[in-house]
């Protein structure tokens, strides 16, 4: 049973090869946002600082590098020695380019399992390069998921949003708009994973549909007018979700049994 006709014609598609598709080019897009933004931030620091021209319009992104010892360890997507290749150091910042270009190449080329090292290589960087928070990070997340989905790795797609629901709430408060746009690609995934039984986990899922439902419903009240149709469509989503889940919960099969326990009875009364 779906969420229902309106949530699911928003929300879920019909198999998972459609929760793959939906992602990949404006990903693609995304990225390539990253890696020219990340050109900006290299010419306007190799510019000694009596020529700086404070009227050019600045890169939305800051620069700090954490020392060795402060920066939490992440998986590591290392060459072996015989690819003969250098290890990977995330702190050859200006691999950051190469690693995001490796990225797409790998996953335009069906390399997905290349292209998740890849584009976590290029987090690791960005970590370094930008803070441990930055939104940087996101559409280099939206990469690694977009494989992850083509391997059908779906703990590891439920693991790098939950990552990403984490950034998003670090990076903007309950008043920010933004907060909303990130909460609803992650409930969207959960939402779809529900309703075709993604991995078996169809309750898990729903639980963390509804909290992001109510995450999203508390930016609305501190974002938007009352009266807009994002409030509607939020409450729906959750009375469905509570519906749902006492329909999967052992009250409800207690119920249930007491119910045909007590029509069978009846019936058989009849009878007699």
């Amino acid at each position: 049973m779906g969420i229902s006709h309106r949530l699911a014609r928003s929300l879920s598609v019909a198999n998972d090869s459609q929760i793959r598709s939906q992602f990949l080019s404006p990903v693609h897009s995304a990225i390539l946002m990253i890696v020219s933004a990340c050109l900006m931030v290299n010419q306007a620091t190799a510019q000694p600082p009596e020529q700086h021209d404070s009227s050019e319009p600045q890169s939305d992104f800051s620069i700090s590098q954490l020392a060795p010892d402060t920066f939490p360890a992440l998986p590591s997507a290392l060459y072996s020695d015989e690819d003969e290749k250098p290890l990977f150091n995330p702190y050859q910042l200006n691999d950051l380019e190469p690693a995001i270009d490796a990225g797409i190449r790998s996953q335009e080329s069906g390399q997905h399992a290349d292209a998740i090292d890849a584009f976590d290589q290029a987090l690791q960087i960005t970590r370094i390069r930008y803070g441990l928070y930055s939104e940087t990070q996101i559409p280099l997340l939206e990469g690694i998921i977009v494989s992850g989905m083509e391997l059908s790795d779906w703990e590891m797609v439920d693991q790098r949003y939950a990552y990403m629901e984490h950034l998003y709430r670090k990076l903007y408060d309950t008043d920010d708009p933004r907060l909303e746009e990130g909460l609803q690609k992650i409930s969207s995934f959960h939402v779809n994973a529900f309703n075709i039984n993604l991995d078996g986990r169809r309750e898990y899922h729903l639980r963390r549909a509804a909290a992001l439902f109510r995450s999203r419903l508390e930016v609305a009240e501190n974002t938007l007018a009352a009266g807009n149709p994002l409030f509607e469509y939020l409450n729906e989503g959750l009375e469905i979700s509570r519906q749902h889940l006492y329909f999967m919960s052992s009250a409800y099969r207690e119920r249930a049994k007491e119910k045909e326990k007590d029509s069978r009875e009846n019936l058989l009364a009849e009878l007699d």
